[in-house]
């Protein structure tokens, strides 16, 4: 389009057509902006992402005896890492990081590259499967921390078989827990009501 302008003549000829381009070129970005911020939207709510603010990290943390740990080696799960909150807290806070032995999962394919950027290759796993409820694995843990999901539909996720609560995370997470191991996991309240109602099924 800018090739079929004529040479402007004079200064306010050039600052009108000038103004007009940019004016395209912002309403361009502005679209662009709204477009990603729909798919961002979609996605969040499909997999109910909801990140771990470091306020609720510190808190579940220092419900434990983890700062008290004096083992060598401290294995650790967080089984639905999102963007890496919990194991960056860690990092950045726990004195003794070079102790810490973290595996984890991600279903999110770029919380998945962020999670491979935070993660120390030479003590750290990210499991190849994505999905910690169709997760196998041997490894036991002595702290597991978690925020997962609250609830999953078949609405917003085709492949469930049924509704899934981060009640079934953390029932799953349980039997990963070493002999006297820890598990902290924020869950959404209402879904314990109903369990012991009998509304919720097992």
């Amino acid at each position: 389009e800018i090739d079929k302008l004529k040479t402007p003549s004079t200064k306010g000829q050039r600052i009108d057509i000038y103004n007009k381009i940019i004016g395209k070129q912002i309403t361009n970005l502005n679209k662009g902006l709204e477009d990603y911020k729909t798919k961002v939207k979609t996605k969040a709510k499909a997999l109910n992402q909801f990140y771990t603010d470091e306020d609720d990290i510190e808190f579940m943390v220092n419900m434990t005896e983890i700062n008290n740990d004096k083992r060598e080696i401290i294995s650790i799960l967080e089984p639905t890492a999102g963007d890496g909150g919990i194991i960056q807290y860690l990092f950045n806070e726990y004195p003794k990081k070079h102790r810490l032995q973290i595996r984890t999962t991600e279903i999110d394919p770029e919380n998945r590259k962020l999670l491979k950027k935070i993660l120390r290759d030479e003590t750290d796993i990210l499991y190849e499967e994505p999905d910690f409820l169709k997760l196998l694995t041997s490894d036991t843990f002595d702290y597991i921390f978690m925020n997962p999901p609250f609830t999953l539909t078949k609405k917003t996720n085709k492949d469930l078989k049924r509704t899934t609560y981060d009640l079934d995370f953390v029932l799953k997470a349980k039997d990963y827990l070493e002999m006297n191991g820890e598990l902290v996991s924020l869950v959404y309240g209402d879904h314990l009501g109903k369990i012991n109602k009998g509304i919720l099924g097992n």
